[in-house]
């Protein structure tokens, strides 16, 4: 991609989160556990169609998960929890975000654990240095490693709901 459309995807992603962290924090009695259960859905979700068979069935869908999505992916982990940590902020401070708090320790949550699912994201998909480099063999980790943490993530929000 070019460096005017990261520059956009990035501005985008990251007024996302702006967006997500203003009007989560607007949201009264929110837990966290329910916003862990969600990023995990959406972690699922987009498994299920880097891995669907239908879509596979494109000529181009695995170069396009492993080179295009899987990149825009490792930045979100850090655009968009950077964003909400930003619109939580601004709404606690203009008094407007009753769950700021709990939104800022979810974004700042996020972003640690966005920084330690990076770099297995990175050194298998994006820029290959663990496995083979062959687009099937990073397209099959992309979706092990999205399915993976859905499920991880599902996992501990119900365990913390206990």
């Amino acid at each position: 991609m070019s460096n005017r459309v990261w520059k956009l995807v990035l501005a985008g992603t990251f007024t996302v989160g702006i967006f997500l962290g203003y009007r989560l924090a607007g949201i009264p009695n929110l837990q966290l556990y329910k916003l862990v259960n969600i990023i995990g859905l959406f972690y699922n979700l987009l498994a299920v169609f880097v891995l669907s068979e239908v879509l596979v069935g494109m000529p181009d869908w695995k170069r396009i998960c492993v080179e295009k999505i899987a990149p825009i992916l490792l930045w979100v982990y850090i655009t968009v929890p950077g964003g909400a940590l930003f619109g939580a902020v601004l709404a606690g401070v203009v008094h407007r975000g009753p769950s700021a708090y709990v939104v800022g320790v979810f974004a700042f949550s996020t972003f640690a654990y966005g920084s330690l699912l990076g770099f297995p994201l990175e050194q298998a998909v994006v820029l290959p240095r663990i496995l083979p480099k062959d687009i099937g063999t990073r397209w099959r980790c992309f979706g092990l490693i999205l399915l993976a943490t859905g499920m991880l993530l599902q996992l501990g929000s119900a365990i913390s709901a206990l």
